[in-house]
């Protein structure tokens, strides 16, 4: 039996709608009409050397994903979603950058859902696509990062490639669980990437989480400065 579908987001035609429409077409004309510019400079030119990647960033980046992956490498990308409603609202407007995603959970390796996101996952870093994952599992507060990017950097012998934004004309959403940035059009934005990590046999899966958390929480933190008012 199918789950009671108790809100208006709950309904596949509205999050379509207001996904690929109202999401998708706001987040697309910031993007066309915002400056941006990237930390390291050479941000761009050294992740796509090191493709496939696993870029990851802090749920309330959400909605940035079109800044914090190089153009270039987008139509390469597969983006790793929620199966649940909100999750395929953000699949709606991902589509209608350009995006292909993979439904799935990065929290761990149990329940089918969460293994075939995982193995789909893998299966496409094997074939030379980066894959774009939050680095925490909704609705989780408190930033704390997944398993699941760990094992699957360590599985497919790729990089994590931590990375935030943040732009001068943006709202964040303070109550709600993740803290969602908004950005809005005709922004000045600030793309940080971090040093890449590389989940190697020196590394416990404890240590390279910690990096992750160390250097997201760097980067946004240094994003969120550089494009203060």
């Amino acid at each position: 039996m199918s789950r009671k579908k108790t809100r208006l987001l709950d309904w596949p035609a509205v999050y379509n709608f207001v996904g690929r429409h109202v999401l998708g077409g706001y987040v697309g004309l910031a993007m066309r009409t915002s400056r941006v510019r990237y930390e390291p400079a050479d941000y761009v030119e050294t992740v796509l050397a090191q493709a496939p990647v696993i870029y990851t960033f802090w749920h309330a980046n959400m909605t940035a994903i079109g800044y914090m992956v190089p153009r270039a490498a987008y139509p390469d990308c597969r983006v790793m979603v929620s199966p649940h409603a909100d999750g395929r609202l953000g699949a709606a407007a991902i589509a209608r950058w350009g995006g292909k995603v993979i439904y799935g959970t990065g929290n761990t390796f149990e329940g089918a859902r969460a293994v075939g996101g995982t193995l789909e996952a893998l299966r496409e870093l094997k074939a030379g696509h980066s894959i774009v994952a939050t680095a925490e599992v909704p609705p989780i507060r408190g930033r704390k990062v997944s398993k699941g990017i760990v094992r699957l950097a360590r599985l497919a012998g790729v990089p994590i490639q931590p990375v935030a934004m943040a732009s001068t004309r943006r709202t964040i959403f303070a109550k709600v669980w993740d803290q969602t940035q908004i950005n809005h059009p005709f922004s000045d934005v600030v793309v940080v990437g971090a040093e890449l990590i590389h989940a190697n046999d020196s590394l416990s899966d404890a240590d390279v989480t910690a990096l992750v958390k160390e250097r997201l929480d760097t980067a946004y933190a240094r994003a969120l400065e550089l494009t203060a008012r």
